[in-house]
């Protein structure tokens, strides 16, 4: 028994620590690369979300918008990982979408369309701290295009419409 425990238990734990950290980094089991639309999260032109979509984006605290008035929640650090949603969603062709990193980190955001890869939008290191950028999208057809980003210890997705 004792040799068993010997040979097997760090195998053990790594399966146990790679199945654990594949469930708690995505938001869904859903592939982000596959097109399984079901909807979007709805949102204005400001960011208030106006109908979610479980499968979509992954942030449980606020994005403060850079437009935000009090600079000085700006400069407080998220405590955790967040992605969007976008706004406005659905959209004419420009979006915004917010994301947050609590630690330093490397992230690569890539856009999908029906589950084809469409483009890399970043692939690079980002202090910790939160970040919005646009998303120009106009010159694409019209439909539901997914974003993903991935990072060194976490991933999600969302979906936004173009119209």
């Amino acid at each position: 028994m004792q040799s068993f425990l010997q040979n097997y238990t760090c195998p053990i734990l790594i399966a146990i620590f790679i199945i654990l950290s594949t469930n708690s980094c995505s938001d869904s089991g859903i592939d982000p690369a596959k097109p399984s639309f079901t909807g979007i999260t709805e949102t204005n032109e400001t960011g208030q979300v106006l109908s979610v979509d479980p499968g979509d984006w992954s942030c449980d605290e606020p994005i403060i918008r850079p437009d935000s008035s009090d600079s000085t929640i700006q400069n407080v650090l998220p405590s955790k990982f967040c992605f969007g949603p976008a706004y406005p969603n659905p959209t004419n062709g420009r979006t915004s979408i917010g994301m947050a990193f609590p630690v330093s980190t490397h992230a690569t955001i890539i856009v999908f369309d029906g589950g084809s890869f469409t483009d890399t939008l970043f692939n690079q290191a980002f202090a910790a701290g939160q970040y919005v950028f646009e998303w120009n999208g106009e010159s694409l057809p019209r439909k539901i295009y997914r974003f993903t980003i991935s990072t060194n210890d976490w991933n999600s997705y969302g979906d936004v419409e173009l119209r």
